[in-house]
């Protein structure tokens, strides 16, 4: 997927070069360029909107027929943007882009008498090569309360599965820190847009262990990569030879080819990926660690008892556990527990009071 052709312009460049890993072609940075610039055809007359300018409506038009829909709970504005050929202007006209869509998702949404769903906004792709802070808008770009700051986190700066696990751990913690002072300095939570490994990683299983562990101890939010690539996709190749891979393809839900048989889910992952976790927790967490069906919190809140009588939903502990059997609940300072079974898994649910303690197994 990708921009349509009547709002793609390469301008000759070559969508070709010598490595399979890389997307950046030059026709595609020029491509972006054209974006960023909100380039417009001459064809399209004097007054006609940039490319640019034709997505924000996009953005305006979904927000409207959206605005009133509680199953959708945001928007990306921008996932991975290239930044092309705008070197040093790269923040400039990433805030730009951003501010605009925000704005018009906003006044859609008020025209469409909705609600303010979350917006989620990204640094752009190279971010971890060249510099965090260049490649995300300006803090203060908007005033917006409802705002997600979502980079992409996988602790290396290109595609490669040799890195050592002190290496990627290394790297996993700087850009964390990093992160978590932009956020900070937006006044946004982080939620981790995209993260995974490859099984074929060295030591991969201890990488995502380094991963989550990350994740548990800043309580943060994410999303897994679910790389799956067909076995006759140009990357599959070995430059012009016709031959079909015989390789096997994908993560979580690997396939061999070349015709693509479905291969057994990586011993261990799921547990990983697929673990417990609050889906709302009252006031804020102090200490989280989960693994499968296994999960441990903390948390405090202003859940006195007139608070709770009041507002007893404001003080409703929530929490998601992927176990085929019923899942043991325990804890301290929890009342009125309850488990119900759902596609998947349970839902367990909780009346906390100013400090609270939830057990899973």
């Amino acid at each position: 997927m990708g921009a349509p052709k009547w709002a793609t312009f390469i301008d000759n460049k070559t969508t070709c070069h010598d490595d399979k890993t890389n997307k950046r072609t030059p026709a595609v940075r020029e491509a972006w360029t054209h974006f960023w610039e909100n380039y417009s055809a001459a064809s399209w007359g004097k007054k006609a909107r940039g490319i640019q300018d034709h997505l924000v409506m996009v953005w305006a038009a979904l927000a409207k027929a959206f605005a009133n829909d509680r199953a959708v709970a945001g928007y990306d504005l921008l996932n991975e943007a290239e930044p092309g050929y705008t070197g040093r202007f790269q923040r400039f006209y990433t805030t730009r882009f951003d501010s605009k869509a925000i704005k018009a998702i906003r006044h859609a949404e008020h025209v469409a008498h909705g609600f303010s769903h979350m917006i989620f906004f990204e640094a752009n792709l190279t971010w971890s090569q060249h510099g965090l802070t260049s490649h995300s808008p300006k803090p203060g770009f908007s005033h917006d309360q409802n705002l997600v700051y979502a980079p992409h986190l996988y602790g290396r700066d290109v595609h490669t599965t040799a890195r050592p696990v002190s290496g990627v751990k290394r790297d996993l913690l700087r850009q964390t820190r990093r992160i978590l002072r932009l956020a900070h300095k937006y006044g946004t939570p982080w939620w981790i847009g995209e993260w995974s490994f490859s099984q074929f990683d060295d030591d991969s299983y201890k990488k995502l262990l380094a991963h989550i562990k990350i994740q548990d101890s800043n309580q943060l939010g994410s999303a897994w990569w679910q790389w799956r690539v067909a076995c006759g996709a140009p990357q599959t190749f070995d430059g012009l030879d016709p031959t079909p891979t015989h390789r096997i393809l994908g993560n979580i839900n690997p396939a061999k080819c070349p015709k693509g048989t479905p291969l057994p889910t990586p011993k261990r992952w799921r547990g990983i990926i697929a673990r417990a976790y609050p889906r709302y927790s009252p006031g804020r967490l102090t200490a989280l660690k989960s693994r499968g069906p296994r999960m441990k919190l903390k948390g405090k809140s202003h859940c006195s008892r007139r608070f709770k009588h009041r507002k007893p939903k404001a003080c409703q502990l929530v929490v998601w556990i992927p176990n085929p059997k019923h899942p043991r609940v325990r804890g301290r300072h929890l009342g009125h527990i309850q488990v119900h079974r759902q596609t998947g898994g349970w839902v367990a649910t909780a009346s906390v009071g100013r400090t609270y303690l939830m057990r899973t197994r």
